[in-house]
C-alpha cells in the first residue's frame, strides 16, 4: 500500500480549507443599492440620513438599510425595481448637493474581507455591473475650437501691432474682425493669413478663407474642418474615458461608440459607482491666467471692464462673506489639455498640491511669460461642470451648471517652464484633479442620458445550461 508522510496530508487539508474560504464570497449575492456621495461643501451626516428616509417614504420605497459606508451613504434595497424608484426620488430630493449613483453592494461578511477574501472578478454577463450611456456635446467642442482660433487672431494682431476694435465669433462659426477706420484692412488680412498659414504648416491646421469688406475681415472655416472637429471630439473622449476607467482599476470594461454622438460604458462589478460616475463624467480642469492691473470692485460696479480682462470670483470669501472679484486676462497661458502628467503632492507648508508637467509648446509659453513678468501676479482658474436634472411638467430636463473659481493669486517669484506646482485645492480635489489631468482632457462635455444596473441573467443562464450538460454527460 502506497503511503505518504503525514505532513503532506496536512498541507493538502490546509490548501483545501483555504481554497474553500476564499471561494465562499462567491455565494453571497450583491444587494441593489443607491450610493450617495457629498459634493464639496456638504457632509454625510444624520441630517442627510433623515432627508433620505423622508424621500424614500414619500416615494413608497422601503429600504433594507441606510448606513454610512466610508465617505458615502449606502441605501440597500430589496429589488432592482425599488432601486430605480429610490434613485429617481433621491436625485430630485437631494439636487446637485450630492452625487446619487446606482450600485451593487457587497454582502460578504466583514470577517471574510479581513482575510482578503473577495468575490471572483467576472464579466458583465456573469457578475452584473453598471451600464452608462453618455451624450457628447459636439457644439461645445466646436465653440471651444473656434474660440481658440479667435484668441489666436487677437494675439497675432497684438504681436503685429495692428489695432483692432473687436474679434467676435458668429453663430455660423465664422470670425469677424472689426478694425478702426484708419487701419489698412488688407494689411491686417495678410498678417492673419500669414500667421495662420505658418501655424497650419507646422500643426496641420485648417485652410481658412478670408474676405474683406470695409473695415471688417470675415474668416470662415471649411465645412470639412467643422465636421472633423465633431468627429475628433468623439474619438478623443473615448480615448480619455478608457484612460479614466484604467484609473479606477476596472476589469474587462466595455467602452464603445453608439451612433453619432453617444458613448456606451459598461463597468463589471463596480462597487463605488459614485466615484466612477464622477471620474467618467467630470470635466474639471485648470486654466492659468495672468492678473490684470486694476480695481476689480470698481470695474464690476461701473461695468467698465478692461477689454483684455474678464471678471472672476475668488474661491475664498471676503470678510463680509461675499465673493471677491478679480480681473484676469482673457488669454489662457496653459490649460488642462496641454498637460503631460500630474501627480498629487504637498507644498512647503504641507498642504495639498498638484505637481504639473506641461507639453513643450505650453511650457515654452509659460517660460516666456514668467521671464517677462517676474514679480507680477498669476492665478489659477478651477473649472467644473456639474450635471443637473430637474423635473418640469413631469419630465426630466437635463442641464449643466459651470462653476469657475479663481484660486488666490500668487506672485511669480522666478522663471519656470513646463514643470511647476499649483496649490490652493482641498485634498480630495487635488487627488481627483490629478487623476483627470493624467487621463487627459475631454474634447467636449458629456452628459449621462442613461444609467442602469445590469443583472447577470445571461451569464447565469449559460452557467446553468453548462452545469446541466456536464451532469448529463456523466
Amino acid at each position: 500500500m502506497l503511503e505518504f508522510p503525514r505532513w503532506k496530508y496536512v498541507v493538502i487539508l490546509l490548501v483545501v480549507l483555504l481554497s474553500g474560504l476564499f471561494a465562499l464570497p462567491n455565494i453571497y449575492p450583491s444587494d441593489p443599492s443607491v450610493q450617495i456621495t457629498a459634493n464639496r461643501g456638504f457632509a454625510i451626516d444624520a441630517t442627510l440620513e433623515q432627508r433620505v428616509q423622508s424621500a424614500l417614504t414619500a416615494s413608497g420605497v422601503t429600504a433594507k438599510s441606510v448606513d454610512k459606508d466610508g465617505d458615502s451613504l449606502l441605501v440597500r434595497l430589496p429589488a432592482f425595481e425599488a432601486q430605480t424608484k429610490a434613485n429617481d426620488a433621491l436625485r430630485v430630493g437631494l439636487g446637485e448637493d450630492y452625487t446619487v449613483a446606482l450600485n451593487l453592494a457587497s454582502t460578504v461578511p466583514p470577517w471574510m474581507e479581513k482575510f482578503g477574501a473577495k468575490p471572483m472578478v467576472q464579466g458583465l454577463d456573469l457578475q452584473g455591473g453598471v451600464h452608462f450611456v453618455l451624450q457628447v456635446d459636439q457644439k461645445a467642442a466646436l465653440d471651444k475650437r473656434v474660440d481658440a482660433y479667435a484668441e489666436d487672431m487677437r494675439v497675432t494682431l497684438r504681436d503685429k501691432r495692428v489695432r483692432y476694435e473687436s474679434v467676435e465669433r458668429r453663430p455660423d462659426n465664422s470670425i469677424v474682425v472689426t478694425l478702426p477706420a484708419d487701419v489698412d484692412a488688407e494689411a491686417a488680412r495678410q498678417a492673419l493669413a500669414s500667421s495662420a498659414a505658418n501655424a497650419g504648416a507646422a500643426a496641420g491646421g485648417p485652410a481658412m478663407s478670408y474676405s474683406t469688406s470695409g473695415n471688417r475681415i470675415t474668416v470662415n472655416l471649411p465645412q470639412s474642418e467643422l465636421q472633423q472637429i465633431s468627429g475628433d471630439a468623439i474619438e478623443q473622449n473615448i480615448t480619455t474615458l478608457r484612460n479614466r476607467v484604467n484609473e479606477l482599476g476596472v476589469s474587462e470594461p466595455i467602452i464603445q461608440r453608439q451612433g453619432e454622438d453617444r458613448v456606451v460604458v459598461q463597468l463589471p462589478g463596480v462597487q463605488d459607482t459614485a466615484a466612477a460616475k464622477r471620474l467618467i463624467g467630470a470635466t474639471a480642469t485648470l486654466e492659468f491666467r495672468s492678473v490684470v492691473d486694476g480695481n476689480a470692485q470698481d470695474a464690476l460696479a461701473s461695468g467698465n471692464v478692461p477689454p483684455e480682462a474678464r471678471i472672476y470670483y475668488l474661491r475664498e470669501r471676503g470678510v463680509d462673506g461675499k465673493p471677491v472679484p478679480v480681473l484676469l486676462s482673457k488669454r489662457v497661458l496653459a490649460s488642462g489639455d496641454q498637460m503631460v502628467t500630474a501627480s498629487t503632492g504637498v507644498d512647503r507648508n504641507g498642504l495639498p498640491a498638484v505637481d504639473i508637467t506641461l507639453n513643450a509648446a505650453a511650457g515654452q509659453r509659460m517660460f516666456d511669460f514668467t521671464s517677462a513678468n517676474v514679480g507680477k501676479l498669476m492665478s489659477v482658474v478651477y473649472i467644473e461642470r456639474i450635471p443637473q436634472v430637474t423635473i418640469v411638467d413631469g419630465k426630466e430636463v437635463r442641464s449643466t451648471k459651470v462653476n469657475e473659481e479663481a484660486l488666490a493669486p500668487t506672485r511669480i517669484a522666478g522663471v519656470f517652464g513646463k514643470n511647476f506646482q499649483t496649490t490652493g485645492l482641498e485634498k480630495v480635489e487635488a487627488e481627483n484633479l490629478a487623476k483627470l489631468l493624467r487621463a487627459g482632457s475631454l474634447a467636449a462635455p458629456m452628459d449621462f442620458v442613461e444609467e442602469r444596473v445590469v443583472g447577470p441573467s445571461l451569464g447565469a443562464e449559460n452557467v446553468a445550461r453548462g452545469t446541466k450538460a456536464v451532469m448529463y454527460s456523466f
